[in-house]
């Protein structure tokens, strides 16, 4: 809460989706973070029937909140057009290789857009607790002895992947239908 609060204070931008967010008052500092937040969402959201839509489909996600919703619709457009590995990459949770002939070098996750990374991290953190799915996910990685970050970046990837499914097929959340390995 703190972290939005300065960056609301000193940048007065949030997102870069309609010209109006970028005009914020300089007192929304003194309001709490999460309710103006979810307030200006759901009116930028309502006024457009397409974000209505997609902002449906990704809330009815566990651990899936306003802050990350906005970040998405606003910053990731091709969320829902693209495949899973295009769209994984495109915001740097994708594994790439650092190989050169016989040196096989350790896969990292880098490049991207650092601000949906941001969100998706803390989603993820957020999923590890309350959404089913990916909390079994998680725990079956750091059974194999994977380091906890490298088990949350998974999850987060997981997460993206996931939500660009819903989005391409038009679905809510359904464990079930989404088959969760």
């Amino acid at each position: 809460a703190r972290g939005m609060r300065r960056y609301l204070q000193g940048t007065g931008k949030l997102f870069n989706l309609p010209s109006e967010l970028s005009n914020m008052p300089t007192q929304v500092a003194n309001l709490a973070p999460d309710t103006f937040i979810a307030r200006r969402i759901a009116e930028v959201v309502a006024q457009c029937e397409a974000l209505a839509t997609k902002a449906k489909i990704l809330g009815s996600c566990p651990g899936v909140g306003a802050a990350t919703i906005g970040m998405l619709l606003s910053e990731l457009p091709e969320l829902g057009q693209l495949n899973r590995g295009q769209i994984a990459k495109l915001v740097g949770v994708a594994p790439i290789a650092k190989d050169s002939g016989k040196k096989q070098g350790k896969r990292a996750t880098f490049a991207g857009r650092a601000m949906i990374r941001k969100v998706l991290y803390m989603a993820a953190l957020v999923a590890t607790r309350y959404n089913p799915a990916m909390k079994r996910f998680y725990q079956r990685l750091l059974a194999k002895g994977k380091p906890k970050k490298v088990a949350l970046v998974a999850v987060m990837r997981k997460l993206l992947v996931t939500l660009n499914t819903m989005v391409k097929n038009n679905e809510p959340w359904s464990e079930r239908k989404l088959a969760l390995k």
